[in-house]
């Protein structure tokens, strides 16, 4: 299996996982646009936490900025490898049931000052998910206080050039960068100037299904504990060596 950016799973460890599929939808179904800060919360960047909505629980997990430093290094991870979550020892899995959804946070997802953010760019910022109310940026300065205005596009052009190296390309007239992750590169626009301070809050980025929990072999008893923990929930279990 490809090296994510997070490293390699453990022996005996039960990660949540959501599964690529030639007939799904484009990572771009999932992303949380506007994303929905969680600031107010008291939220542990460790593990994950339950949360009900319409009588289902999800898990809360926060993606570490320490192996993904950028939104767009964890949802292009996930286009190409789907999500793999190591499962947190306080999450009660008898609470999640086909349907649970993984609601991931990024420190970076929210930017509280986008007006500025915007001014900057000279070039139309593409909504990923084509909203209507997203697709002036005009309308994005004129509206500093909507939080709808925040839009998910924004991730495209807010990696520091340092993180990026240059390619021999361009896009609507602008040249395109390189982001290099462990096992796979993906390419951006020109970033906007990195003179300007951003202010962020964390949000939830990315509404993903879980498709399955997953045990690794080859952790003896470890592995036979978490076969027993993951029975307590009505996921699926599926076993993998890496």
């Amino acid at each position: 299996m490809a090296e994510r950016g997070c490293g390699k799973r453990k022996p005996g460890g039960l990660y949540f996982e959501t599964k690529t599929s030639a007939f799904g939808q484009p990572i771009e179904f999932f992303l949380v646009d506007p994303p929905i800060p969680v600031d107010d919360l008291e939220l542990c960047k460790q593990g994950q936490q339950l949360t009900e909505r319409d009588g289902k629980f999800h898990a809360i997990d926060w993606v570490g900025s320490t192996h993904y430093p950028n939104v767009l290094d964890y949802v292009e991870e996930t286009r190409r490898m789907g999500a793999s979550r190591r499962v947190g020892a306080n999450v009660d899995l008898s609470k999640l049931s086909p349907g649970a959804k993984l609601l991931l946070v990024h420190d970076r997802a929210f930017i509280s000052n986008f007006p500025a953010f915007c001014r900057q760019v000279d070039y139309k910022i593409q909504c990923p998910k084509r909203l209507i109310e997203h697709s002036k940026m005009s309308d994005v300065i004129a509206d500093p206080k909507s939080v709808r205005r925040c839009c998910a596009g924004f991730w495209w052009r807010d990696i520091p050039l340092s993180d990026l190296e240059p390619y021999d390309a361009t896009e609507n007239g602008q040249p395109l960068f390189t982001r290099k992750m462990p096992s796979f590169e993906y390419r951006v626009p020109q970033p906007v100037d990195g003179s300007v301070i951003r202010h962020y809050r964390p949000a939830i980025f990315l509404a993903l299904p879980i498709t399955n929990l997953c045990v690794i072999n080859g952790g003896g008893e470890k592995t036979e504990r978490s076969k027993q923990w993951a029975s307590q929930s009505s996921l699926p279990l599926v076993e993998a060596d890496e």
